[in-house]
């Protein structure tokens, strides 16, 4: 097992640098932020930008997914001793196409909807839980904690944030 990572090489976030309470509300403005850019571009929103990238409806479904994916490990982590966390085989789920039937409208919603159930879960936390640890995934065996992983939904919602403009090329 390895620790997390510190940073993001690519955007220079700094877990360490976010406690629990800022990436919950970190985590629903950047959520709201994707989801108003998705429904702003439209049809254009489901088309990839080249072969190597994947289009701003599938950055937002995978921030949806990975969001409520950090709820159900926040919530195994602050109950049971030495939980493994369930991967969410994200390019899987692009290889299958999983989100040929995602619209933007319902996207942004959906972005909504996990970016607020995982903020509500943060903030319901008893004192302490951010030291609790758990095995990412089998995939990720890294040994994170709740504050960690909190700190990662913002990673995730602000990085692909930039992902989404990216694709529709708003920077």
């Amino acid at each position: 097992m390895t620790a997390p990572p510190e940073s993001c090489d690519r955007c220079g976030f700094t877990y360490a640098d976010v406690g629990i309470l800022e990436a919950a509300e970190r985590t629903v403005a950047a959520a709201e932020v994707l989801g108003q850019e998705l429904v702003a571009a439209g049809p254009a929103g489901a088309e990839r930008p080249g072969p190597a990238s994947w289009s701003a409806v599938e950055y937002a479904g995978h921030v949806r997914d990975v969001l409520l994916s950090i709820r159900e490990r926040t919530v195994l982590a602050t109950i049971l001793d030495e939980p493994v966390g369930t991967p969410i085989y994200r390019e899987e789920r692009i290889a299958l196409g999983l989100s040929r039937l995602d619209s933007p409208e319902t996207l942004a919603v959906e972005l909504k909807v996990a970016s607020d159930l995982l903020r509500r879960t943060l903030l319901a936390l008893p004192d302490g839980a951010g030291a609790r640890t758990m095995t990412y995934s089998a995939q990720t065996p890294i040994i994170a904690s709740v504050a960690w992983m909190a700190a990662q939904a913002a990673h995730e919602a602000e990085h692909h944030l930039a992902d989404v403009r990216a694709a529709v090329g708003r920077r």
